[in-house]
């Protein structure tokens, strides 16, 4: 994938969703997997999905704190911004 398209395809994910939906998604894979792990076939992939919903939280939780280091880099770029306004004025 070229990186021009990283943006795009970062906003075409409703992050906003995925983040409200998370908790429940694990709780459910986890439920899954306690409910199905009677079977060797039915268990392995109970595992798998319970794995999988697992790197979603981490991945969602990772993409939180993205999140937030991009709002506080903003905010010290505008500040450095109107800093060097104020020092060009002067």
């Amino acid at each position: 994938m070229s990186w021009k398209l990283l943006p795009i395809a970062l906003k075409a994910v409703p992050w906003e969703k995925v983040l409200k939906h998370a908790p429940k998604i694990v709780e459910e894979a986890r439920r899954f997997y306690d409910a199905n792990a009677s079977g060797k076939d039915d268990r392995q992939q109970a595992k798998l999905i319970t794995e999988l919903a697992n790197q979603l939280e981490n991945l969602i939780a990772v993409i939180a704190m993205i999140r937030v280091i991009v709002i506080i880099s903003l905010f010290l770029s505008i500040a450095a911004i109107v800093l060097a306004i104020i020092n060009l004025i002067k």
